[in-house]
């Protein structure tokens, strides 16, 4: 079986919209997948600190051996839609992280993922920046009424909890002194001198935090938010 080598580009979730397309891709070739899997301050972590590995897929951090790169990019392969396949898992320590969250939220809260280091003026450019105070109305509308609930499982709406996902500490804490006992994650460790001021870890466990909760609300123009979505609707359609 011959190999197929691909070096995605961009943050995480666009990173994994290549891989995941392109190893559909590969298996209809019957051809192993390598991805060129690099660090950077848009994605400041390796693929296998996180994930699973994935049968016939070899993840590296640089192109060393001089591979011939059939795709370069942040696309997904034109052929296959971007699916949240079953063979993308998380490491035990990981999902060990994410339920530890959701406990102390009682798995009774609500999410929103709020994206401002890099994102501003690109959402705004296509009039699809979403603003703080349109993030303060789905919360406050939810918290008031259980109609604009997703997921009713289970729901105690006099202590709905908020998680909120954010690459921005100041942003964080303008939600946590607005919503105060509500917001009970506190922010993590801020890496300075990146392009994303949390670790790659904290935004994977966003990703899952976000797709768990009972309600969710993103900033437009973020693939970040697509992929929450995809992983919504995996979980509705396995309920």
């Amino acid at each position: 079986m011959s190999d197929l080598v691909i070096y995605p580009c961009g943050g995480l979730c666009n990173k994994l919209r290549v891989t995941l397309s392109y190893y559909q891709f590969a298996k209809t070739q019957n051809k192993n997948l390598i991805v060129i899997w690099d660090i950077t301050s848009a994605c400041n972590g390796f693929f296998l600190d996180y994930f699973e590995p994935i049968e016939n897929v070899s993840f590296i951090q640089n192109n060393t051996n001089n591979y011939k790169i059939f795709y370069n990019g942040f696309s997904i392969h034109p052929d296959f839609k971007f699916y949240i396949l079953p063979e993308l898992k998380l490491l035990p320590n990981m999902l060990s992280e994410i339920k530890k969250r959701i406990d102390i939220l009682e798995n009774n809260y609500i999410a929103v993922h709020i994206r401002r280091t890099d994102h501003i003026n690109d959402a705004k450019q296509n009039n699809l920046f979403t603003s703080d105070d349109e993030f303060y109305n789905f919360i406050d509308n939810t918290l008031a009424n259980i109609d604009n609930i997703d997921n009713i499982d289970n729901i105690d709406n006099n202590n709905l909890n908020l998680y909120v996902a954010t690459d921005n500490k100041d942003t964080y804490t303008i939600f946590k002194n607005k919503y105060k006992t509500k917001v009970k994650i506190d922010y993590p460790e801020v890496i300075h001198n990146s392009l994303r001021h949390t670790s790659l870890k904290e935004s994977i466990i966003d990703l899952y935090m976000c797709s768990y909760s009972k309600s969710f609300k993103g900033s437009g123009w973020s693939s970040f938010n697509d992929k929450i979505f995809k992983l919504r609707e995996n979980k509705k359609e396995k309920n």
